[in-house]
């Protein structure tokens, strides 16, 4: 797969006018502005697959940018309910700085449909986003609720391996990134627009679908 750096400057965050949200968005990065900034300017990053209790994500350097470690599993296979607690993903950064935690539920109204719903905290406790994933389609909203990238999976794709997702930002469906799978894990290739907080959940996202995958 072909992997490079982008020369193309990261472009304004995404905004919503009138959201509640974003001052308080701002604020909190500023205060972790060492720990999410790390893909702010990154065309392209890495996440490994499962090894112990963790993921890892790096740049195609291969240098380390966060560790996601699965700090509760429990699986219980219930109708119509979510699954237990969840999954609590906690992310840290390469300076060891408890940048994220990430919440994942499941329910399943039927032996086949399932929804998975995943929220994305910057500690100890502001919201920077939801995901929600059904069938091979995944929504990506600020903490208002509006949706800021759609992430689909690419069914016309004639590979034998695992189709790739295509992820386009709302209001910018040209300006289209991609998570493509890899020997070692995923290839997330980000589009130009998206903000470091859109960032941040697309590649949660991405940490869904590996988990997902490996489950």
């Amino acid at each position: 797969l072909p992997q490079q750096e982008s020369t193309v400057p990261s472009a304004p965050p995404l905004s919503h006018p009138g959201s509640p949200s974003v001052a308080t968005i701002s604020n909190t990065y500023q205060r972790h502005r060492y720990g999410l900034e790390l893909i702010t300017n990154l065309h392209q990053v890495c996440i490994s697959t499962r090894r112990g209790d963790s993921y890892v994500f790096t740049d195609t350097t291969r240098s380390l940018l966060y560790t996601a470690a699965i700090d509760m599993e429990i699986q219980c296979w219930c109708y119509n309910a979510p699954k237990g607690p969840g999954i609590t993903f906690n992310l840290t950064n390469r300076n060891g700085q408890h940048v994220l935690v990430v919440q994942r539920t499941i329910c399943h109204s039927s032996c086949t449909d399932t929804e998975t719903t995943m929220t994305v905290h910057v500690p100890p406790d502001v919201i920077l986003g939801t995901i929600e994933l059904k069938d091979l389609h995944c929504v990506l909203c600020n903490p208002s609720g509006d949706i800021v990238c759609e992430v689909d999976q690419d069914v016309s794709c004639c590979s034998c391996g695992t189709p790739p997702y295509q992820v386009t930002p709302a209001g910018f469906p040209r300006d289209t990134g991609s998570i493509v799978s890899s020997s070692d894990g995923l290839l997330i290739t980000f589009p130009a627009v998206l903000d470091v907080s859109t960032r941040t959940l697309l590649l949660c996202c991405a940490l869904n679908l590996q988990y997902t995958k490996e489950e």
